[in-house]
């Protein structure tokens, strides 16, 4: 049992990262961001602007609170078209950068897993970049 401890105090961030980083840009739709989430297979990215700077995070939490209340019930018809509407309107068609969580908190890859992990829980944030 102290074997698991030690280990779980010597890992760095860098042992649980995802890697390569995949990111959206602040300028893509909702849609585009969606479409891109779910080809990685993943609930968030780090946003980007046109240099590769990174400007905040979207996640589907981030989503889902900014809008909590509104969602209008689906219908097949909305469904079958492909598109969320929310409040009447259609978000797919609304830039990343409304929905994104700023400022990004991030860590350098070489920190203790463990001070990670205590910084998302003080941030109260799910990701870190």
């Amino acid at each position: 049992m102290n074997e698991c401890k030690e280990r779980l105090l010597e890992l760095r961030v860098v042992d649980a990262m995802s890697s390569p980083v995949e990111c959206v840009t602040a300028t893509s739709t909702m849609g585009e961001a969606a479409d891109q989430l779910v080809a990685w297979q993943v609930s968030g990215a780090p946003v980007v602007d046109k240099t590769g700077r990174c400007l905040g995070v979207l996640s589907g939490a981030d989503y889902i609170r900014q809008h909590a209340g509104t969602c209008a019930v689906a219908t097949s018809a909305k469904v079958a078209d492909d598109r969320l509407e929310v409040a009447g309107l259609d978000v797919g068609s609304e830039l990343v950068s409304r929905h994104m969580s700023r400022p990004p908190h991030g860590v350098r890859s070489n920190c203790r897993l463990l001070e990670a992990a205590q910084k998302m829980c003080d941030n109260h944030i799910h990701r870190l970049v």
